[in-house]
């Protein structure tokens, strides 16, 4: 049980299992999190759990070695060096690689780590050609959530409006109608950038709900190092982290809980999706995060039937659900989410040059 105590105390300290009152967590609750494709008893949905293969992730080692072997064997992942990464057989083997990196805040006197991933794209072309080389350092730089970003970083200064009106805030609207602010569910959550400029735009609380299990571990650890900050003094991750809670699972499953139990205090006023979109044939104009996302979750090659079934289900279960609207993200030249299958159209939408947001007003 020692090798599990690093990483079980980061799941621990940040998960919020929704349908309950209280922060009590358990070892099931935490198991439906970290647990790898495995034969648990977690309460996850098995389907989701079948679609979540990443067998070609690995762990690569470094400066943090008790957490990275915690990592290796919750998540029961091979263990491979950096200087391994270079070989024929690994770049037949794996696309991705997790790894403990360091986290610094000089201000609040934090040394922390954090859980990145990084695509092995450019490690494996680094030694192909002499361009790849040269740009291998900026390309490669491993990727995580922060829920803290820096001031000089362009998701901070949406948040602060220095950039001007933000579309998702405005579609969202979380002080409309609600005096404290609206209880919102982001059914979808991915890295949760979304879910942070919600709860900053005036939100009471933003459940956020993912299924995918290496991207759960990695909002664990984002929520774990805001709670630090937050312990530390800083007001931005004070403010935040009372706003902010996650559940590992399928989203739909996670809403039919929550009409079973019949619980005003945590049902949503506001349900928010922002389903995969296919990947765009211009991989540059992606933002680093998305690559990653996209290249992750495979939705380059997955069953798109399937994905537009379970895309339909769940929005029929958030119309279920939302007390006032359902919000969802689209590109901007797509047909509303479910199609002509779906009987409820959006009541209005907010369109950018990319991406819009289609309302779906109760």
């Amino acid at each position: 049980m020692k090798i599990h105590r690093v990483l079980y105390s980061i799941l621990t300290r940040a998960l919020v299992w929704l349908p309950f009152r209280s922060n009590q967590v358990s070892r099931e609750t935490v198991a439906s999190v970290v647990t790898f494709c495995s034969d648990t008893n977690a309460d996850w949905d098995e389907g989701a759990l079948s679609r979540c293969n990443h067998q070609n992730i690995c762990v690569v080692n470094g400066d943090f070695p008790g957490p990275t072997e915690d990592l290796v064997s919750i998540l029961r992942l091979p263990l491979v060096r950096r200087d391994e990464l270079c070989n024929v057989e690994t770049e037949s083997t794996f696309s991705h690689a997790l790894s403990i990196v360091s986290y610094q805040n000089t201000a609040f006197g934090i040394n922390d780590y954090a859980i990145a991933i990084q695509s092995l794209q450019h490690e494996f072309e680094c030694r192909r050609s002499k361009k790849s080389r040269n740009n291998v350092k900026t390309k490669t730089k491993p990727f995580y959530v922060d829920f803290c970003p820096p001031l000089s970083s362009s998701l901070r200064r949406r948040i602060s409006g220095e950039v001007g009106s933000d579309l998702l805030q405005k579609a969202i609207s979380p002080r409309k109608g609600f005096p404290n602010g609206a209880i919102i569910y982001d059914l979808t959550a991915g890295f949760g950038q979304d879910a942070l400029l919600m709860a900053t735009a005036g939100a009471r609380r933003v459940y956020m709900v993912e299924r995918d299990p290496i991207v759960a571990v990695m909002l664990q650890d984002a929520l774990r190092r805001l709670s630090n900050l937050a312990d530390a003094g800083d007001n931005f991750a004070m403010d935040l982290s009372p706003r902010l809670s996650f559940q590992a699972g399928d989203g739909r499953e996670v809403v039919r809980k929550l009409l079973a139990e019949k619980d005003a205090s945590v049902l949503p006023d506001i349900v928010y999706l922002d389903p995969m979109f296919p990947a765009r044939k211009k991989q540059a104009s992606v933002k680093k995060n998305m690559q990653i996302l996209h290249s992750l979750l495979e939705t380059q090659t997955g069953d798109s039937i399937l994905r537009q079934r379970d895309e339909l289900e769940l929005l029929h279960t958030a119309l279920e659900a939302a007390g006032t609207k359902v919000v969802v993200k689209r590109p901007v030249h797509a047909s509303p989410l479910g199609g002509a299958s779906v009987e409820q159209k959006p009541s209005y939408d907010i369109r950018a040059p990319v991406n819009r947001w289609d309302v779906y007003l109760k």
